[in-house]
């Protein structure tokens, strides 16, 4: 409605109602700057939420498939692969590619694997991936089974992997491996 006429025509041209006008104009260019930078950080999440998910895929692929060493080039150079809940006798932390490498080179010669039912969680930060999954396969030296469940909270910078924190039940793998002292360096 025009002011004029809601205001009774003299009011509208006094400074104080022209002040009140250029505000409320200023106010929505504000919230309409606001709302298209919030759209374009919104993008911005996806773009980096969408590159950590592809990111952890490849790690899915690349160990499934035993293509260890394009799995250690996922991760930073000081990039760090955790397990919270080790098997006895089984180091809990590795940092960098070296360790990576050397922890997980003999993986593809202990389990035959495939990685099904991914399921990623809705996190805040958009460089954090958290997913569940399963693994099917076998113990490539018993011909056991290996069935596991997963959840893993992974941590990536630059599309790169940082910290990967691997939640799993070591048991599952020793009976696998048909082991009681626990489970092999690189055989999880």
């Amino acid at each position: 409605m025009d002011r004029r006429k809601l205001l009774g025509g003299a009011l509208a041209a006094t400074p104080l109602i022209a002040a009140i006008s250029t505000t409320t104009a200023q106010a929505d260019s504000h919230t309409s700057t606001r709302k298209r930078g919030s759209a374009m950080s919104q993008h911005h999440n996806d773009a980096i939420r969408a590159r950590a998910r592809q990111t952890f895929k490849h790690h899915l692929e690349y160990l499934s498939s035993g293509r260890i060493p394009e799995w250690v080039n996922l991760f930073t150079k000081d990039g760090v692969l955790e397990f919270p809940y080790p098997p006895t006798g089984t180091p809990d932390y590795f940092k960098g590619h070296a360790a990576l490498y050397d922890y997980m080179q003999h993986f593809p010669e202990t389990f035959r694997l495939k990685f099904v039912n991914v399921r990623f969680h809705e996190t805040a930060d958009p460089a954090l991936v958290i997913a569940e999954f399963n693994s099917e396969g076998i113990a490539i030296s018993t011909g056991k089974s290996y069935n596991q469940t997963y959840i893993s909270v992974v941590e990536t910078r630059d599309g790169k992997i940082s910290h990967y924190k691997d939640f799993w039940n070591p048991l599952i793998g020793m009976e696998a491996l048909g082991s009681s002292t626990g489970i092999p360096t690189g055989a999880n």
